[in-house]
């Protein structure tokens, strides 16, 4: 990806095509449209134990995107790396951008690409913080149950 990344910056040749929203212009505020280009790169990675990821290298003009969509990429992604160590924020963030997925369809892809690892075994998803990611249906429901908490809190 990163040889990609270069290569397509020097021939200016969109090798990888990526949303253009996160590259800006040299010379002025707003989406970078020269050089032939169809759009910008970072590549991040996400370290244990630091929140957040780190961005190792970038192509020419990228710019990044909001902490909202970083956050959204970076605990998707652990998500297809079939992590099951999330924090409460972490867990909503990954209800909300999957809310489009049945609890049947997360549970069969998370279990699928769980079996393909090639890691120790960790506990099952029942007994870890990933089961309210695959067992509740949207985020509406979930602020349905915290509403509810908080009147009996209250």
């Amino acid at each position: 990806l990163r040889a990609a990344m270069h290569t397509s910056a020097l021939l200016s040749a969109p090798f990888i095509n990526i949303d253009p929203d996160s590259c800006t212009s040299p010379s002025a505020k707003g989406p970078y449209t020269g050089g032939g280009a169809a759009g910008c790169v970072g590549l991040r990675v996400l370290l244990p134990g630091r929140q957040g990821s780190t961005l190792l290298d970038s192509s020419m003009h990228y710019t990044g995107t909001s902490d909202q969509q970083q956050s959204t990429a970076d605990q998707c992604f652990r998500w297809f790396d079939s992590q099951n160590s999330f924090t409460e924020a972490e867990q909503d963030t990954i209800i909300h951008a999957l809310h489009m997925s049945t609890p049947a369809d997360r549970i069969h892809f998370y279990t699928g690409i769980k079996a393909c690892r090639r890691r120790p075994k960790l506990p099952e998803w029942q007994r870890s913080s990933v089961r309210r990611v695959l067992t509740i249906e949207d985020h509406f429901q979930l602020l349905a149950m915290r509403a509810q908490l908080y009147s009996i809190l209250r």
